[in-house]
């Protein structure tokens, strides 16, 4: 039996989705109410955290929603998360410089330093641009939207009353199988844009997984969950490496022979990063998480 009949055989679609809608969506709001006070860097990571699940979900079980209504969603969504994308990967890069600096050579220490100041300044900047385009107030209208969104009985399709069980293992299933599928004959000399989409399909099951987190397969959905976190990390690392060289090479620096040697010692720990992804993502790792996922929905 589940306690308060939360089990994944006894909830419909629906009631996973407005549940996970609404606390993901009032955390997210929480946070960026926090960042608008402190302007700490963690506050708006969860902040876009919370956006992100509450997106990859929506989009997961998009054919649940009717379709003006589905799409109103995801537009506030992408419009709430897209404006903070700029000032997250200045955030990134500002946590990295001080292992950078601990690594470069002595005689190009101080070119660190002036990225680092460079890094502050871009912050600054982005921090103004975005409270300015959409400053509390507006940002407070546009959840006001959403939340009323959430309350339109329009907003669902009528088979959004299903089971969630079938549903939610039909939409894992999936994932597993573009995950599989890119994943084979991953290298060093794969595309980047393989490795994000790659980071991007994981990401997702994991947030549909954890959406579902409760009742008599809690404990079995969390761990299916977390062994996804080592590759995600990795993955993740090799896009804010490739974001990170970008950003030195567009930067008009002198000292060249400095700003090529932090780029070198970047790419030489991306690589590194790559090869985790790649034995992440053998064969045998695929077949690990296939027989777990089978396990759970056996």
């Amino acid at each position: 039996m589940c306690a308060n009949g939360h089990c994944l055989e006894q909830n419909s679609v629906k009631t996973l989705l407005e549940e996970l809608l609404q606390k993901t969506l009032q955390n997210a709001q929480a946070h960026f109410e926090d960042f608008t006070y402190t302007l700490e860097p963690e506050s708006i990571h969860q902040y876009r955290v919370n956006l992100r699940m509450a997106r990859s979900v929506c989009k997961e079980f998009i054919n649940y929603f009717t379709p003006k209504h589905g799409l109103f969603l995801l537009d506030y969504l992408k419009i709430l998360q897209k404006d903070t994308n700029e000032l997250r990967d200045i955030d990134v890069f500002i946590e990295c410089i001080d292992d950078y600096q601990a690594k470069v050579k002595p005689e190009c220490l101080n070119m660190c330093h002036i990225i680092e100041k460079k890094l502050f300044k871009e912050r600054k900047k982005s921090v103004s641009e975005l409270l300015l385009k959409r400053n509390f107030d507006k940002r407070t209208h546009l959840f006001d939207e959403l939340f009323s969104l959430l309350r339109d009985k329009k907003l669902y399709r009528k088979n959004a009353e299903k089971n969630i069980y079938k549903p939610i293992q039909k939409i894992i299933a999936k994932r597993i199988k573009k995950i599989k599928k890119l994943s084979l004959n991953l290298s060093l000399t794969t595309p980047n844009a393989q490795f994000h989409a790659l980071r991007l399909h994981y990401k997702k099951i994991r947030y549909t997984t954890d959406s579902a987190c409760f009742g008599d397969k809690e404990h079995a959905m969390k761990a299916f969950s977390q062994s996804f976190k080592l590759i995600q990390t990795a993955l993740g690392d090799v896009q804010d490496k490739n974001t990170q060289i970008e950003r030195l090479r567009q930067h008009n620096l002198k000292n060249e022979a400095c700003v090529q040697q932090v780029i070198t010692m970047i790419e030489n720990e991306l690589e590194c990063n790559k090869l985790q992804c790649i034995e992440q993502s053998s064969h045998e790792h695929i077949q690990e998480i296939k027989q777990t996922f089978k396990a759970i929905f056996a």
